[in-house]
């Protein structure tokens, strides 16, 4: 058969011919008479040898040993003498088919054969290789790198098994000098490499990338440059695009350049499908799939890539890219949210696979991953432990510690901490994520470094609340510098790391207490992981951001974030999540009615809810629907566009039209149809133009609601001239009733059928409209609020001066236009204090010396201090602007500072100015005689300085003002905010309690609540402590005696409601022992009439603060005197300075009723008053009588400020009129106040006078009638 056969038909029938050879041999069939000479023996053993091969390209290796066994078995002795072509083959091949089966031994032994008898070092390069990579997957890869380097060293590669950075610069700035000239796309082409011992040693250099990676990282970037600089030298080999590939690798993960990166793994597809690359194929694949792909693409496309490079990687051999690439499609599996019960049994698969070849190193990872997977499907006794059927951590983690196996080190802790956090063992979390960090290389471009970022942050957030002052700075600091990096990562592939971005920052915003910042970033990373398909992503955010709103009192918002939780932990599989979730919050997932699993084969969806009536589940789900539309809306037109929108999707109706009442009138004001999108609001439409008047007259009149099923044909409205034109059939009119006073109703219409509108879906829209009239209520509160903020920000933005206002972590929450320009920003609402001071480059003047956080005027006022600086400098565009800043505190009721402001502005010309005046009075001594005209202009530019310290007195007094206003106007706001969100907290805990309560009562106990809230006693406020005390022991000794149950509870709750005495007719209402309830209902109510007076009173308080700020801001530009009351400017400033004023002064005023309009300059006359009793305050020390009287003596009218401080020396009462006479501090006052004061009344005619003795002082002017 062998004699007969072609030679080119030999290699097809190969295994036919060589079976039936090895027959013969085995059985002494071929004896040695037949087979006299050795070349025929030898021609036998090369056809072994072309057995072998083709065996192992099958992936035959028991086949193929037993080729090669019978090849090397019919060879001479001398073989390696006079054969030696044929024997270094054999023995190569052998070397390779044992370590591809697993036969280390075997392998070692062939090895040392060829080692001791190969000629060159080229002959045992492939051996080399081999065993390189044989002792890779057996954990030496120390020992692996250590043959290596010694080959390469042979080759002429030497490398330090230490490189400095200086030996590493050499290597780069050696490739770029290689590189000049070249763009990345024309490497591709390059010559090929021809020379042996550089194709040889860029073989040998492939062999350890792997392992120096993983084990001796340092070695990385010199070991891939050096061969980068060969391919550029020498030509492309088809080892280059693979070195091409982990180039790539190097740029990202070192360099942080992506872009760059990314080319260089095309360019290293684009070479490898050039050369056709057969053997390497599968290497450059999987660096590109694992480690570039998803630095720009979504994870899940480096999984379709690696399932390719796996299947080559099986077909040629190449084992350890088989586990690699195994290694990673699982791990990048359970990354991105694949179904964990589909994928527990892929990783077994890879898990079978990887110990059936050997590879302990991957196999221990993959275990690893099983683990996790199977603690997420609650087949583990404790989530938190990598303990169970896939792998024991206590029996693991000491043989990879003993190994030093950092990457199985690696992925055990990287995993562990991910579970410890989902599971709430946050302690375990941190232990962990430090443990993890140790193994943290140079090289960030693994997904798992990524990952560990963001899982270090989510943990060191967790860990927040419950850590010391400094070690929250320490986390917050480690949270800020992760982002940072994970910022630069979602800029290039947004898919896989933005969601991941905003996801921190909403758990940042929440645990710092910034609750509405936080909701905005928790959508955003639930949107964004939703659109991603990051399910199990989707579900960690919907989860905590139900923990936001849990902590914030708003518990119905956070049953639907749960519900979403639940819902995307029970699709991802994670059935241990899913049990966290239930017995964490089981108030709160009770209703969720489906559960569903999906497979890769089928879905499935198992019901888990008792009740059979499905209609109950959608009356849950509007009115989920309902409670969020109200909590999120609290802005009138975006609230009224969603209740419609919901009203037209849960009622069955065709068209819906929301009305309110406005001034007695009402009017349409949102109005849409089903079949439509658009909603219209804020029409202002007369209902009597739209709708059937005769039915919004009666639910007006009646406050009930009309259901008519066919309108035209039946009831007391068919003669209604709307419903006789359209033919109405199913009409719903429900009244919006808060307080019961109605504030709008609910017009729903369905003209396609009768009967439209079931009682189901009524009893859900008496809910809805329930919470709608709250929520519109609330919503018209806001706007009006709103109103108030806008009128004190155009206040503010009309001043000439820079104002700033910093919350009490620095940052900057309000800045005016003016301030902005000042600074030379655009926007700066959200710069810290630091960040200020790079972006401005604030110095001290006259220095070179950064004006540090702590002397910024700003951050003194936040430590409690009153400052004013001058000597400060902004340096920017070349230029230098000196400021002048004057910031104070702002304190809460209980006396804590919850803002600093500052007003500042630039001083330039007044320093000009200052610098001018005092070169001149340096000189002016000795120069008089002959510089008279210099001396005149000095003059003159010395009223000019006068004129600018005038300004910067009056800038000072407004800033003042400003704190003082801010801090009036910030109370009742204040107020107003507390009062609403308890009015919110009743009707979203309480309203469903007090509707069926009421429902309940019986008309005779309807009657004692109303007779409750009629004996409330509304004075109740003016009784202090001890009298309520006093009353309290009344009541119950009354209660005691007339056998009261409870007696001291109930005398509590008639306390609060405001019931003190005459309780004799209620005795037979608290002698019943289940009369708690209906008081305990008394006293709900009662207290929402106590907030809603709280908010009326606010009100009235902030809108006489706004009153009297924009009288003070106006300004007569004509120049022109005006008339006015002197009386109503010197209100103004007391209203203005009502904050320094009730700490401590009391206010007497003296006003004569007679006294005239006064023909003067209002704006210029408020200064005085400003002056006057700013001076009077500080004189008393903030603390004493403040008397101002005001009467007509001698057609003048006379204004006296009085206060009851320490008095005026004897010995300066001559000089406080003089400009720039102080007897305050440095910085504390420029000494023109009264200077002003004096200019201002002789400017009206008038005169000013000062009497004082110890504790008492006046000034008195008098200002002419008839000037």
């Amino acid at each position: 058969m062998w004699d007969k056969c072609e030679p080119n038909l030999l290699v097809d029938r190969i295994f036919t011919i060589v079976a039936h050879i090895n027959v013969g041999i085995e059985y002494s069939v071929i004896s040695t008479s037949i087979i006299v000479e050795q070349e025929e023996r030898d021609k036998i053993a090369n056809l072994n040898l072309i057995a072998g091969k083709k065996a192992k390209e099958a992936v035959a290796y028991d086949a193929a040993i037993g080729y090669l066994n019978i090849g090397r078995g019919l060879l001479a002795d001398s073989s390696w003498e006079n054969q030696y072509e044929l024997t270094l083959n054999l023995y190569v091949e052998s070397v390779e088919v044992a370590y591809f089966s697993g036969e280390f031994e075997l392998m070692e032994k062939l090895a040392g054969t060829v080692f001791l008898q190969g000629r060159t070092l080229l002959d045992k390069v492939k051996v080399y290789e081999v065993k390189i990579q044989a002792y890779t997957v057996q954990k030496k890869q120390l020992e692996a790198i250590a043959i290596a380097l010694e080959v390469l060293s042979q080759l002429g590669v030497n490398f330090s098994k230490d490189p400095s950075p200086l030996d590493i610069q050499r290597e780069m700035e050696q490739t770029a000098a290689n590189l000049a000239g070249k763009n990345i796309e024309d490497l591709i082409n390059l010559p090929l490499m021809t020379s042996p011992e550089q194709l040889a040693a860029m073989r040998i250099a492939a062999s350890i990338v792997p392992a120096a990676l993983h084990c001796a990282p340092q070695l990385f970037a010199p070991l891939v440059l050096s061969q980068i600089n060969s391919s550029i030298r020498y030509g492309n080999s088809p080892v280059s695009a693979f070195f091409y590939a982990t180039w790539g690798v190097l740029v990202s993960g070192v360099f942080q350049d992506i872009e760059t990166a990314n080319k260089l793994g095309y360019l290293a597809l684009e070479l490898r499908d050039k050369l056709n690359i057969k053997n390497l194929k599968c290497r450059a694949l999987y660096v590109v799939a694992a480690y570039i792909i998803h630095t720009k693409n979504h994870v899940r496309d480096s999984l379709s890539m690696l399932r390719e490079c796996y299947h080559i990687a099986m077909k040629k051999g190449d084992l350890e890219i088989v586990g690699y690439c195994a290694k990673e499609q699982s791990q990048y599996s359970y990354f991105v949210g694949q179904e964990l019960t589909t994928l527990k049994h892929k990783i077994a698969d890879y898990s079978n696979v990887l110990a059936e070849l050997k590879q302990s190193t991957n196999l221990q990872c993959n275990q690893i991953f099983h683990q996790s997977v199977l603690n997420l499907l609650s087949q583990a006794e404790n989530p938190c432990k990598l303990s169970g059927k896939a792998c024991e951590e206590e029996q693991l983690l000491p043989l990879l510690a003993a190994a030093n196996d950092r990457t199985g080190l690696y992925c055990f802790y990287l995993h562990k901490l991910i579970l410890c956090y989902l599971f709430g063992n946050v302690p375990e979390a941190l232990k962990n994520a430090g443990k993890f960090r140790t193994y943290l290389t140079g090289v960030t471009v693994f997904l798992t470094v990524p990952l560990f970022h963001f899982y270090d942050s989510l943990i060191a957030l967790a860990a927040y609340p419950d850590a010391d002052i400094l070690e929250q700075n320490t986390l917050l600091t480690r949270v800020d510098e992760n982002q940072e990096k994970m910022q630069k990562w979602a800029e290039h592939a947004p898919m896989n790391y933005l969601h991941k971005f905003y996801l921190v920052e909403a758990e940042k915003h929440r645990v710092l207490g910034e609750n509405f910042e936080a909701m905005e970033e928790y959508d955003r990373a639930i949107n964004l992981a939703k659109e991603n398909e990051y399910i199990n992503e989707e579900a960690l955010a919907n989860e905590l951001a139900a923990k936001l709103y849990l902590g914030w009192g708003k518990e119905k918002i956070a049953r639907v974030y749960l519900a979403e939780a639940h819902y995307c932990y029970t699709h991802w599989g994670a059935k241990a999540k899913v049990e966290d979730l239930e017995k964490n919050y089981p108030a709160f997932l009770i209703q969720i009615p489906v559960t569903t699993s999906i497979t890769s084969n089928c879905t499935t969806i198992t019901n888990i809810s008792n009740s059979s009536d499905s209609s109950k589940i959608f009356d849950f789900a509007a009115v989920m629907k309902a409670s969020q539309a109200i909590a999120s809306e609290i802005v009138l037109d975006k609230l009224l566009a969603k209740l419609m929108t919901i009203m037209l999707q849960n009622a069955g109706a065709e068209k819906g039209f929301l009305i309110l009442e406005n001034k007695g009138k009402l009017l349409v004001e949102a109005s849409g149809k089903v079949d439509v999108d658009r909603i219209d609001v804020l029409q202002s439409i007369p209902v009597e133009k739209c709708l059937p008047i005769s039915i919004i007259n009666y639910v007006a009149r009646t406050k009930q609601t009309i259901l008519k099923s066919h309108a035209a044909k039946k009831g007391n409205f068919t003669r209604d001239p709307y419903i006789k034109k359209h033919q109405s059939k199913s009409i719903l009119c429900a009244p919006l009733l808060n307080q019961g006073k109605l504030i709008g109703m609910i017009y729903l219409e369905n003209n396609l059928t009768t009967r439209a509108f079931t009682d189901d879906r009524v009893e859900v829209l008496q809910l809805l409209s329930t919470q709608a009239a709250v929520s519109i209520a609330n919503a018209k509160l806001y706007a009006k609020m709103r109103e108030s903020e806008s009128k004190l920000t155009q206040f503010l933005e009309a001043v000439p001066v820079g104002i700033t206002v910093h919350n009490p972590n620095g940052k900057v929450s309000y800045i005016n236009q003016t301030g902005q320009r000042l600074l030379g920003q655009t926007a700066a609402p959200k710069a810290t204090g630091k960040k200020l001071l790079s972006i401005d480059q604030i110095y001290m003047a006259g220095s070179d010396r950064p004006c540090s956080e702590e002397q910024l005027p700003a951050w003194r006022a936040l430590k409690g201090e009153n400052t004013i600086a001058d000597h400060l400098e902004v340096r920017r565009d070349g230029k230098i602007i000196p400021f002048e800043m004057h910031s104070q505190p702002i304190f809460d009721d209980k006396n804590n500072i919850i803002y600093s402001i500052t007003a500042f502005t630039d001083i330039t010309d007044r320093k000009q100015a200052e610098k001018v005046l005092a070169e001149y009075n340096r000189t002016l001594e000795t120069q008089v005689a002959d510089r008279t005209q210099e001396l005149s202009q000095a003059l003159h530019n010395l009223q000019a300085t006068q004129q600018e310290l005038i300004q910067s007195e009056k800038m000072a007094a407004l800033g003042q003002l400003v704190a003082g206003v801010a801090h009036e106007v910030n109370t009742p706001l204040g107020a107003i905010r507390s009062s609403v969100e308890n009015l919110a907290d009743f009707f979203n805990q309480n309203l469903s309690e007090t509707v069926d309560f009421l429902h309940k009562l019986s008309p005779e106990r309807y009657s004692d609540l109303l007779m409750l809230l009629a004996k409330s006693d509304r004075q109740s406020i003016g009784f202090s402590n001890r009298e309520k005390r006093q009353l309290k022991k009344a009541l119950v000794r009354q209660l005691s005696n007339n056998s009261v149950q409870n007696a001291e509870t109930v005398a509590d709750t008639l306390v609060d409601i405001g019931i003190y005495d005459n309780i004799e007719s209620m005795l037979p209402l608290l002698q019943d022992p289940n009369s708690y309830d209906l008081l305990h209902q008394a006293y709900q109510l009662t207290t929402l009439e106590k907030s809603t007076n709280t908010i009326i009173t606010a009100t009235d308080k902030a809108a006489k603060v706004v009153f009297a700020l924009k009288r003070y801001s106006r300004y007569n530009c004509t120049g022109e005197k005006v008339l006015a009351h002197l009386t109503e400017g010197i209100e103004t400033i007391l209203t203005l300075y009502h904050n320094q004023l009730k700490h401590g002064v009391e206010v007497i005023r003296n006003y004569q009723v007679q006294v005239p309009e006064l023909l003067c300059y209002p704006d210029e006359l408020n200064q005085v008053w400003t002056n006057l009793i700013h001076n009077a305050i500080q004189a008393m020390d903030n603390c004493g009588v403040l008397t101002v009287d005001v009467r007509l003596e001698n057609e003048s009218v006379l204004v006296s400020v009085t206060d009851s401080g320490k008095g005026i020396p004897p010995e300066i009462m001559p000089r406080i009129f003089e400009p720039f006479f102080t007897t305050k501090p440095p910085g504390e006052g420029s000494g023109l106040g009264l200077d002003i004061v004096r200019k201002i009344v002789e400017k009206h005619s008038g005169k000013i006078e000062v009497r004082s003795i110890p504790g008492q002082t006046t000034f008195t002017l008098s200002i002419p009638i008839a000037t």
